[in-house]
């Protein structure tokens, strides 16, 4: 995995502020178990997606026809995909999002925490896992990754400029500088193998994640600066816990109102 740094610094950066608390990255993890997921039958948005996705779709086909093994190894991941399909076809992707941002690096794919810690999306597929390694192996998929890294490269070299003017500006509207988030990170990964229209954005303790793919040649980011102001301000609402409660009874005016139930249930 290799992390680039999105340095935002306002003035001169102090040497503790050299370690990058936001970033732009591409994951192999996160490439196989989408790879995994286009090869099963994860086709939404392919009309729009970008075509570095269908270049890869071709490839996997071609790997999994290589060998018996290789068709195999297909045949048993996608029989446990088609087990684990949500009634919304929206919900099949974010919770193989959340295995893999749950996964080490390949090929052993280990389990970053202990299968009681996981988030209920990622438990529920972890299955997936023992079925992913055989499939790694036997269609190569390291191979296909080293040969798609320079693109992805590109991509992350492509939006790293917007993406960092993007957090600048919120920082500056916000008067709050990155570098007073110490032992937090937030990574934004751009993954083309997803669809487009879709963002997965993820807090797993004190560290934040979004993943999307690129939609017409740029990147979604009113949904990424979304994630980055709850990356910033969660904090002082945990921190205030208290003070929120009192807010509560606001909540009973806002019952009937055009807006997502969470928000009617959670100051």
């Amino acid at each position: 995995m290799r992390l680039v740094p999105l340095w935002v610094c306002l003035g001169l950066c102090s040497a503790a502020q050299q370690t990058p608390k936001v970033t732009l990255d591409v994951s192999e993890t996160l490439f196989s178990v989408m790879a995994a997921a286009n090869a099963c039958g994860y086709n939404q948005e392919l009309s729009s997606a970008n075509p570095l996705r269908n270049k890869i779709r071709a490839e996997l086909a071609r790997g999994a026809e290589a060998s018996p093994e290789a068709t195999s190894a297909r045949e048993q991941l996608c029989h446990f995909y088609a087990d684990h399909r949500q009634q919304d076809p929206s919900r099949d992707l974010p919770q193989y999002v959340s295995l893999a941002l749950n996964l080490g690096e390949p090929p052993k794919f280990a389990t970053l925490l202990s299968e009681a810690d996981l988030p209920p999306d990622a438990a529920y597929v972890l299955g997936f896992v023992p079925l992913l390694q055989t499939y790694y192996e036997r269609t190569k998929l390291h191979a296909m990754w080293q040969a798609h890294q320079p693109e992805y490269d590109q991509l992350v070299a492509k939006y790293h400029e917007p993406v960092a003017k993007m957090i600048l500006a919120t920082e500056v509207y916000l008067k709050q500088p990155m570098s007073s988030y110490v032992g937090r990170k937030f990574v934004v990964y751009v993954e083309p193998l997803a669809a487009p229209g879709q963002v997965n954005a993820r807090n797993y303790g004190s560290d934040y994640f979004i993943v999307v793919s690129p939609e017409a040649g740029s990147l979604r980011l009113t949904e990424i600066r979304h994630a980055y102001l709850h990356y910033v301000l969660d904090p002082f609402t945990l921190k205030r816990a208290n003070t929120m409660k009192r807010l509560e009874p606001l909540l009973a005016s806002l019952q009937q109102a055009p807006m997502d139930e969470s928000y009617k249930r959670d100051v």
